[in-house]
């Protein structure tokens, strides 16, 4: 990927922009819509389930331009459903990256969602963002949720595998933050690497708790053979047992369809038992460093046949499995 992408703004909305249903796993609740502003990222994330897939095809981050005005009719038309709803902000880009920010689209899009009671969670690698940004969110702090990715906490990984996004003491501040305003935040360990040694893990889950975070949330990234080189390449000390977990013969496959042109390619994850392990052992690391947070993974994990309770905690506290909480 290139090392600076151009922004460019365009007019009109596309199908790429579309206020669509997230359907990630076929365990997503319908009531969950996509708010994607913009197609793609300057985070340039290595292992992102987007724009990872092709190394050389994003080299342009396009911004809707149009896309509050769009945003503010589609809550206008849909008013009697609105409740019914709660809207992901952003699926696939970065809601708080500097193109989106800078441009106010960001801070637009948050002032509509505030104006017309639409319940919204941020998912991001940024850190504390600009104080005009913190008003809004701090203003719908009973209709918002901040979902942090907290990735690794070695600086050389971060900057490898998230050559754009801010470090993880950037996002520290911003959950800190987020604490001491009333806004539940949840600390996504996604994702989780597959090697044997979780230190690194371990040490983010005691940073982000003793930040004041209560929930975790844990994930393996479902990667295309052409991402699962790029996580080879940067981790070549890593090479075995990357491509032991990735290309077993029972790897989880999945079929994707590109959002961007009409291709399906397959994502693979590491065998279903590994993954139940792991989670049952990053669970167990929670309960010694942080007794009185919960834990969620995807429920299409979650089930009664393979991790029985898993998610009941951050169920019995109105909390998603992928780690926002709302009430009804």
């Amino acid at each position: 990927m290139s090392e600076a992408l151009r922004v460019v703004h365009r007019s009109g909305i596309d199908r790429l922009a579309e206020i669509v249903q997230h359907s990630n796993s076929p365990t997503c609740p319908r009531g969950m819509l996509e708010i994607n502003p913009a197609f793609g990222c300057q985070f340039r994330c290595a292992y992102c389930g987007i724009y990872a897939l092709e190394k050389e095809y994003f080299g342009d981050v396009i911004v809707y331009d149009d896309y509050p005005a769009y945003l503010d009719r589609w809550l206008h038309e849909h008013a009697a459903d609105v409740g019914r709803h709660y809207f992901y902000f952003s699926a696939k880009t970065e809601c708080l990256q500097p193109a989106l920010v800078e441009s106010g689209i960001t801070l637009e899009i948050l002032r509509i969602l505030r104006e017309h009671g639409a319940r919204y969670f941020l998912v991001t690698k940024a850190g504390l963002p600009p104080a005009d940004i913190r008003a809004p969110l701090t203003n719908a702090r009973d209709i918002n949720q901040v979902i942090i990715s907290a990735t690794f906490p070695d600086e050389a990984w971060r900057g490898l595998f998230e050559p754009g996004a801010d470090s993880i003491d950037a996002r520290l501040a911003f959950a800190e933050w987020c604490v001491r305003e009333n806004i539940f935040v949840t600390a996504s360990c996604c994702p989780v690497l597959p090697i044997d040694d979780r230190s690194y893990l371990k040490e983010t889950i005691s940073r982000f708790a003793a930040a004041g975070v209560k929930h975790f949330y844990f994930d393996f990234a479902r990667l295309t053979r052409d991402a699962i080189s790029n996580f080879v390449q940067l981790l070549p000390e890593h090479q075995g047992a990357i491509e032991l977990h990735y290309f077993a013969k029972d790897a989880q496959v999945t079929q994707w369809h590109m959002p961007h042109r009409d291709k399906t390619v397959d994502k693979f994850q590491p065998p279903l038992p590994y993954m139940l392990t792991s989670f049952e052992e990053l669970a167990a690391i929670v309960r010694e460093i942080a007794p009185e947070a919960t834990v969620s993974v995807c429920n299409h994990f979650a089930t009664p046949h393979t991790l029985p309770g898993y998610n009941e905690g951050a169920r019995a506290e109105c909390i998603s499995c992928i780690g926002h909480r709302f009430a009804g």
